[in-house]
């Protein structure tokens, strides 16, 4: 009975198209048995379970490869390959696919942002951005022009960056909202800077963490499609997949998040794995629209870390939709 499970069990994954980061070695082991299996070692096409392509297969293998890197589990890494080879499938990325983020996700956090966020621009500018990204320009609309008109708004934006200020500036002038105050910023704003040739060298004493978040900032800085060399894409998503895969393992929503805002900027990456680590971090949304389940009793904590949560989750969703 056991053996019939373990033989079952890669083709359940197969036909269940698993998510890359909830897998562990094991998963990705019986998958590769699975695939040797089916393709007699490469000397027959693939007999998949029906609703399954090669291409599928390959993608899948593709994100498992890069997740074997980054855990630098050599081994693992060569039996993907090899894997690959069977399939006679190059082990690169294929043609990058579009990544499709759920609009009801992007309005429930955009909500949930607006009613229980620190109240900051930085929290107004991703809760637009996530309502022009679920198709809602209206509802972006009111929410700034409601804002412009609070009180203490002008103080609001005084406090913020001058980068935050520059975004709802632009997202107000491109949906007519008339705003006095942020038209200033937007006049007074200076041109953007050309960004350097590449990456930015990072402190050797950083902790992973602040690593990841510096270099996601880095790419971020850059634009929607960063111009970087081979070299650098291959630094910065190696870097990026470990950073992702750490604080996954951990439960580190924040960190994770930071990580798929730099993924999303790198089209050398296997779309599977970033199509995933996007639909890992839209599952973690509660019913509630905040984000991730904080293990913690204070309540207070626990609001604290939703905002942080939701606030970081939002940015990532809404540029990995591209909007």
């Amino acid at each position: 009975m056991t053996e019939c499970v373990d033989q079952a069990l890669p083709l359940t994954l197969l036909l269940g198209s698993p998510n890359t980061w909830e897998l562990s070695v094991s998963d990705t082991r019986g998958i590769i048995r699975a695939v040797v299996t089916l393709t007699d070692l490469g000397r027959r096409p693939g007999d998949w379970p029906v609703g399954v392509t090669t291409e599928q297969v390959v993608d899948l293998l593709l994100g498992c490869l890069a997740l074997a890197r980054a855990r630098q589990d050599t081994d693992l890494a060569e039996e993907l390959g090899t894997c690959l080879a069977c399939l006679e499938a190059p082990a690169t990325p294929s043609t990058p696919a579009p990544v499709r983020v759920p609009a009801d996700v992007l309005a429930a956090a955009s909500h949930w942002l607006s009613e229980h966020g620190a109240g900051d621009l930085r929290t107004l500018a991703w809760s637009a951005r996530a309502r022009i990204a679920a198709g809602c320009p209206a509802s972006a609309r009111v929410l700034l022009a409601d804002a412009a008109i609070s009180p203490g708004y002008g103080a609001l934006v005084g406090h913020a960056t001058r980068d935050i200020a520059v975004t709802v500036a632009t997202l107000a002038a491109r949906l007519g909202v008339h705003d006095e105050t942020l038209e200033a910023v937007l006049a007074d704003a200076p041109a953007p800077a050309a960004p350097p040739v590449g990456l930015r060298p990072l402190a050797t004493d950083l902790s992973d963490r602040d690593r990841g978040r510096l270099l996601a900032a880095d790419l971020v800085s850059r634009g929607s499609q960063p111009t970087l060399s081979g070299a650098d894409q291959e630094v910065a998503g190696n870097e990026l997949v470990a950073g992702a895969l750490t604080a996954a393992e951990t439960y580190d929503l924040a960190w994770f998040a930071v990580a798929v805002r730099g993924m999303v900027r790198l089209p050398h990456l296997p779309r599977r794995l970033v199509r995933d680590a996007v639909t890992f971090l839209a599952t973690q949304q509660h019913r509630s629209g905040a984000m991730g389940a904080p293990i913690t009793e204070d309540p207070r904590e626990r609001r604290d870390q939703h905002r942080e949560w939701t606030l970081m989750a939002t940015a990532a969703l809404v540029e990995a939709a591209g909007a």
